[in-house]
């Protein structure tokens, strides 16, 4: 006789990849982690961020756990990665957690920075994940650059501020997935709960936002 259908779980682990241009042991005045959007690699981040955050920081970028071949055809060599899906929620924002904090354990042990002087980036889905590490673990980061991405519906009860961060969040007047309507109620939601927020809004549509590097910089020189 057929029983009803239940589930579980077990513990295991495995390895996360990530790169970096910044050699151990260099003196860096700050350190960025940086964590790539949907269907991206972390090479491609490790890239697209240097331009934008310039030659200073100690950076190292994060490659997401979950790949998958992009375009109709699975024989493609062309492979992404993810940060999960919707039906995966909680178990995508622990193992994000886990992952930053090991990466971050990481860095410490090989670039001598100050966690004040840390920023946590992320363009485009792992910014909503970036911004409840920064709630659930304001001492091991002193600030968070969200590029193209969301403020947590559940921000409010989250993040018992005051948070002691600072914040860029930079948006696209055109993003076909943020509206710019949008942006007031992010806002809204980070100035009840972080000392610190600063918002550019650039034209333009759902893209890597190269073109915020001179204001990236200046925020970014508060971090030494």
């Amino acid at each position: 006789m057929a029983s009803a259908l239940w589930s579980s779980s077990v513990e295991v682990s495995r390895p996360i990849r990530f790169c970096s241009d910044t050699p151990p042991g260099t003196a860096a005045p700050r350190l960025v982690i940086a964590l790539h959007g949907y269907g991206m690699t972390a090479a491609r981040m490790l890239e697209l961020t240097r331009f934008l955050v310039g030659v200073e920081p100690a950076l190292v970028a994060v490659e997401a756990p979950n790949a998958a071949h992009l375009g109709p055809d699975p024989r493609s060599a062309a492979t992404g990665y993810n940060w999960g899906i919707r039906e995966t929620t909680e178990f995508h924002i622990d193992f994000h957690h886990r992952i930053v904090s090991s990466v971050l354990e990481w860095a410490r042990k090989n670039f001598p920075i100050d966690p004040r002087h840390t920023v946590l980036a992320g363009f485009s889905q792992p910014v909503g994940l970036n911004y409840r590490y920064a709630a659930g673990f304001p001492e091991n980061i002193g600030g968070v650059l969200a590029l193209c991405g969301g403020v947590p519906e559940e921000w409010d009860q989250r993040a018992a501020g005051p948070l002691p961060l600072s914040v860029m969040h930079v948006a696209r007047a055109q993003d076909e997935f943020y509206p710019v309507e949008t942006m007031d109620v992010f806002e809204q939601r980070l100035r009840r709960s972080v000392e610190d927020v600063n918002m550019l809004r650039l034209s333009g549509k759902h893209r890597f936002p190269l073109q915020a590097s001179a204001n990236v910089l200046a925020w970014l020189s508060q971090f030494s």
